[in-house]
């Protein structure tokens, strides 16, 4: 499993809400994910960055955002320790 972090723009209809709604109804490419930022969620996946960019893009065509794999080794900032925690052990929902 690895987590990645997803940054995008609000664009018209499409914000926060309908993004996180998008991933839930992936259960078999999203694991898990978590959010403490108004643009920005946490994804665990034991998809590739590719997948997972290619299965947003496909939904939100017209957005415009960023995905990156973040670990305990390339990531550092000021957040939440649940955030931290998330990052650094991603789990599938329990």
């Amino acid at each position: 499993m690895k987590a990645y972090l997803l940054v995008f723009n609000n664009v018209g209809p499409v914000g926060r809400q309908a993004i996180q709604d998008f991933l839930d109804t992936k259960p078999a490419e999203v694991k898990n994910w978590y959010t403490c930022f108004s643009h920005g969620i946490v994804i665990v996946s034991e998809k590739s960055l590719l997948d997972l960019q290619s299965l947003i893009h496909a939904r939100f065509p017209s957005n415009w955002f960023l995905l990156a794999e973040v670990n305990q080794d390339n990531t550092n900032g000021w957040a939440p320790k649940l955030l931290w925690e998330f990052i650094n052990n991603p789990t599938p929902q329990r």
